[in-house]
């Protein structure tokens, strides 16, 4: 079968690409711009989304929804494959809103940090020994300073 194919092939003169022939260099590859325009788009579609998916409207959508699948049971025998559907459309449907609202959060987070980050910087008095707070692995240096900025503040006129 192979050598059929093979015959039919060189027969209408379509060369065969030989992978082990073309040399692989992993530096021609441009990883970084494909993984920049990938989250550039991923980016505003979880902004389009998730204002979309925020409003009152989508809330009445997907009430509306369920009163349907709830309406058509008795139509269905209240069958195990009527309980599927909204079983499956309910689990797909989490299970994608979990990534999209992850990393709303994510850039939420960022930005916020960036806000008070600028804030304490400007701030002449802020005191800015937790600037880069959530750098911080150790759960008792957090600690140690939250206690600390604790007592300043109450001996402090602030």
């Amino acid at each position: 079968m192979a050598y059929a194919q093979k015959t039919q092939r060189q027969s209408r003169n379509v060369p065969i690409l030989n992978l082990d022939a073309v040399p692989y260099d992993a530096n021609s590859c441009n990883h970084s711009f494909l993984q920049k325009r990938l989250t550039k788009i991923f980016r505003k579609f979880a902004q389009k989304l998730g204002k979309a998916v925020g409003t009152p409207w989508s809330f009445c959508i997907a009430l509306l929804f369920v009163v349907l699948w709830f309406l058509s049971g008795p139509i269905f025998s209240f069958s195990a494959s009527w309980q599927l559907v909204i079983n499956t459309s309910t689990t797909i449907v989490t299970f994608l809103m979990v990534f999209l609202l992850q990393n709303t959060q994510n850039r939420d987070t960022k930005a916020l940090q960036l806000k008070l980050d600028e804030l304490i910087y400007v701030n002449k008095k802020a005191r800015n020994a937790l600037l880069e707070a959530e750098e911080m692995l150790d759960d008792e240096q957090m600690q140690m300073e939250s206690t600390e900025f604790r007592n300043k503040r109450e001996r402090s006129n602030y």
